[in-house]
């Protein structure tokens, strides 16, 4: 259970949005599907979603859920979903929907309980133990949106952008 300083109730989570949220400049061929908003809000437990797709048919999605930490009075951060990948199927509305073995350039998350990294594929799931100079379980929202936008505006790849590694033998994926 991390408590994230900047996130640990509601009113410090809208700050940090306020702060963030402007310095994310979307591309001219994104399309905001979900914005960016909190909901289900009270002061230790909300949920934050943002799905953005692109002209190639790629798309971004961000979703976090904040819930009260048992010794109270404070938020951590319970479960988060950081993905960037292609479009398989879509919802009504132009809503991306994905399966856990779809096509992903990059996802982060911690579904299953332990953070972890999947990296140009669906599988292998790579823990922390495995992916060097990168908190999983501590890695924003904001950093992972500053990727996907440089990594769409400059081709750079996200282990560049985000300074991580991977093993030797796991290089096979990235």
């Amino acid at each position: 259970m991390t408590v994230i300083p900047e996130c640990a109730s509601f009113p410090q989570f809208e700050k940090y949005l306020s702060q963030v949220l402007p310095r994310l400049v979307l591309p001219n061929d994104a399309v905001v599907r979900t914005p960016p908003k909190p909901r289900n809000v009270d002061d230790f437990e909300w949920d934050f979603k943002w799905i953005v797709t692109f002209g190639d048919r790629k798309y971004m999605r961000v979703w976090e859920s904040y819930v009260e930490h048992p010794d109270g009075g404070q938020a951590y951060r319970e479960r988060f979903v950081y993905h960037y990948g292609a479009i398989v199927a879509e919802l009504p509305g132009g809503i991306p929907y994905g399966e856990f073995d779809d096509p992903v350039d990059l996802r982060i998350d911690n579904d299953g309980g332990r953070a972890h990294m999947h990296y140009q594929a669906p599988n292998p799931h790579h823990y922390a133990a495995s992916v060097g100079n990168l908190d999983m379980e501590k890695i924003r929202m904001h950093r992972f949106v500053e990727a996907v936008l440089r990594h769409r505006a400059k081709g750079r790849p996200f282990k560049e952008l985000l300074k991580f590694t991977l093993p030797e033998a796991d290089e096979s994926n990235g």
